[in-house]
């Protein structure tokens, strides 16, 4: 059995490493994070992306990839270190959210906080009692 420090150790490091995750998607220079992306269907089967920038696009449509991002001199991020920073804080304190997208840090924030705020009733049948559901995520060796 593990001790609540060990818990709490590895739910902090957790919780560091989607953060850098996080913030590496986000505030990278890539064509999703730039201010002036326009996105266009194609014929409803993908999607191409234009600057939208006006000293760019009044002389000639220009199609935005990530490489041309990474190097674009008019590149603007449309995420905040801040944004970015308070969205990720509001998942991880959203028990529902949280638990969607980082289900690891949720079962150990709720093994930490001794309340039940995750119903895993309807886990139960497939994996047998929450002991399963944290060897299912590799927390704890048999």
């Amino acid at each position: 059995m593990r001790t609540e420090d060990e818990i709490n150790a590895k739910c902090k490091y957790l919780i560091k490493k989607r953060w850098k995750e996080r913030k590496s998607n986000f505030l990278s220079r890539k064509t999703i994070n730039c201010e002036y992306r326009l996105e266009s269907k194609i014929r409803n089967e993908g999607k191409i992306f234009i600057c939208g920038n006006k000293e760019i696009s009044c002389k000639k449509i220009e199609v935005c990839n990530d490489g041309r991002a990474s190097c674009c001199p008019l590149f603007k991020c449309r995420n905040t270190e801040d944004e970015v920073e308070n969205e990720f804080d509001d998942i991880l304190r959203n028990p529902s959210d949280c638990g969607r997208l980082y289900p690891k840090i949720a079962i150990l924030l709720w093994i930490l906080e001794g309340n039940v705020f995750l119903d895993f009733s309807d886990k139960l049948p497939k994996y047998g009692s929450l002991r399963s559901i944290l060897h299912k995520f590799k927390f704890w060796k048999k």
